[in-house]
């Protein structure tokens, strides 16, 4: 990764109000008057804060643009990927370098009005640990709408958490949050799920759409093929992860179940009804089912093996406070303190 830094001598260890991640992946409007735009709105919340660009590869165009920003406006730094690695990737880069003690990441296109950054600060300041916006009123075409309804209805079915925009990239969280959840693929846009399963507290906002954001999405079918697969991850993200062996044991049980059956009727045909097996296709199928699903379940027992080793490293769980403390306990927190946390 290559990086541009602001022209002045910064801190590592200055603490700021605000970050605000801005990855640049897919595509990108008039980054300068996006920064403008926002910047501004920050500035009336807040006069800590800075912006981090992250771009991919496949924008490498927008780097031009970005080192003029970094010498004309304080408090931008701007980092290059030297590879196609996606958004998630781009944000987890951003969360990394962020000194603000509450972490935005803002699209770089316009969805929203800038004037939303007030409110989901605002909601933060509420004691909550992350906030994620819902463009509404959407100023949109009924066919984005359709299409978002129905990937969010699927996404409530298989997480169990109803959130109205997950592909809004804009959002504000704690720092802290930011270190504890990792973000890999398109998890990105299951930030909130993944947060709420932590126990952290999670607030949805309504943020009006920017009327630049109103244009008609319409995917390539790989894109929709891509989308399914990231509700499956979610599904085994939400329900398994702490136990594979309920998933696949399942699946491997009644794949093996019914091959068993197969094999017990052509045992029974062949033993009491003189039946020839050889060129009965039942036989092959039971045979390959039987030892599908005996795989199946192996494939469960190797996961929950590698789960109960890594037990102690991996935590889903947030702890908020202790009362009362203990030297132990003030000793940890110090300790965190101390690496920004």
């Amino acid at each position: 990764m290559s990086d541009v830094t602001s022209p002045e001598k910064e801190s590592p260890a200055e603490t700021l109000d605000a970050t605000i991640v801005v990855p640049v992946v897919e595509r990108f409007d008039d980054l300068e008057q996006l920064y403008l735009d926002f910047s501004a709105a920050v500035a009336r919340v807040t006069d800590s804060f800075e912006f981090i660009f992250v771009v991919d590869a496949s924008q490498v165009n927008a780097l031009p643009v970005l080192k003029k920003m970094v010498q004309s406006y304080s408090g931008i730094r701007v980092y290059g990927f030297n590879g196609y690695f996606g958004e998630a990737t781009a944000l987890d880069a951003g969360f990394a370098r962020a000194r603000g003690r509450f972490v935005f990441t803002l699209a770089s296109y316009y969805q929203v009005v800038p004037e939303a950054f007030e409110t989901v600060y605002r909601a933060l300041m509420n004691r909550s640990d992350l906030v994620v916006s819902r463009r509404h009123p959407r100023v949109d075409s009924s066919f984005n709408r359709a299409q978002s309804g129905t990937f969010h209805y699927l996404s409530y079915l298989l997480s169990g958490y109803r959130f109205h925009d997950v592909s809004c990239g804009f959002r504000g969280m704690r720092r802290e949050l930011t270190q504890e959840i990792p973000l890999y693929g398109d998890l990105h846009r299951f930030l909130a799920a993944l947060a709420m399963k932590r126990g952290y507290r999670v607030t949805e906002v309504a943020a009006p759409q920017h009327p630049q954001d109103a244009r008609t999405r319409i995917h390539r079918i790989a894109d929709y093929a891509h989308r399914l697969l990231d509700l499956m991850n979610l599904f085994f993200l939400m329900k398994f992860t702490k136990r594979p062996l309920r998933f696949f044991g399942a699946i491997g049980s009644s794949i093996t179940a019914v091959g068993f059956a197969l094999c017990a009727y052509l045992t029974v045909l062949r033993l009491f009804y003189g039946q020839a097996l050889a060129d009965r296709p039942l036989l092959v199928l039971g045979t390959v089912l039987l030892v599908a699903g005996i795989q199946t379940v192996a494939i469960g027992l190797i996961g929950e093996i590698i789960v109960y080793t890594h037990a102690r490293e991996s935590r889903d769980y947030h702890i908020e406070a202790v009362f009362p403390e203990s030297a132990q306990d003030k000793a940890a927190a110090s300790a965190a303190a101390d690496k920004g946390i």
